[in-house]
């Protein structure tokens, strides 16, 4: 089930990259990288969720 929410949302945030003007594209999104509250920018969401990261804030409230 984990692994199909991850295909899940690596297609979401493919499609939405590619069908938003770049300006759209470019937003922000915040992800949880090695326990790591972090912002990346929307086309590279999909290669942090492929490799394990977590869509939204750290449960931690790393930063």
């Amino acid at each position: 089930m984990k692994k199909s929410l991850r295909v899940f949302l690596i297609v979401v945030v493919l499609l939405t990259s590619i069908a938003l003007p770049a300006s759209a594209a470019s937003h922000k999104s915040v992800i949880c990288h090695k326990g790591q509250t972090i912002k990346v920018a929307a086309k590279s969401v999909a290669g942090h969720l492929a490799h394990g990261d977590t869509a939204g804030a750290c449960e931690s409230g790393g930063s």
